[in-house]
């Protein structure tokens, strides 16, 4: 029950990562850094994580989101966001961010490398 409730907190502040006011945002930003500091001492960074890279309730693409507003501060706080939640799991983050962006060729098309649908 617990977790449950913390994660109807964690998607309220992935809205305000999307919300179109730069300083939702990076306040949104500031409240969840702050909040998974305080999930982390309380020995749940393993359901966080989940929270955070899981697609469909996740926090990572709101991160992307602030960062690609271009402000100085929407990027600075989406960074803190990044580090806090990446952690210990930084190789993880990055190869989530990889496979989870779309290719700057083609939105439409995925990032797989093509070698891995070949036999």
């Amino acid at each position: 029950e617990s977790w449950t409730s913390t994660r109807h907190l964690l998607v309220i502040f992935k809205a305000g990562l999307f919300s179109k006011s730069s300083e939702v945002s990076v306040l949104a930003c500031k409240l969840l850094t702050k909040f998974a500091i305080e999930l982390h001492t309380k020995r749940l960074s393993g359901p966080l994580w989940e929270w955070f890279v899981g697609s469909s309730a996740g926090g990572l693409q709101g991160a992307l989101h602030c960062i690609k507003k271009g402000s100085e501060s929407t990027l600075d706080a989406a960074i803190a966001v990044l580090c806090e939640f990446g952690g210990n799991n930084l190789i993880e983050l990055f190869t989530c961010l990889l496979y989870t962006s779309p290719s700057p060729r083609d939105a439409t098309l995925s990032r797989m490398p093509s070698s891995a649908g070949k036999k």
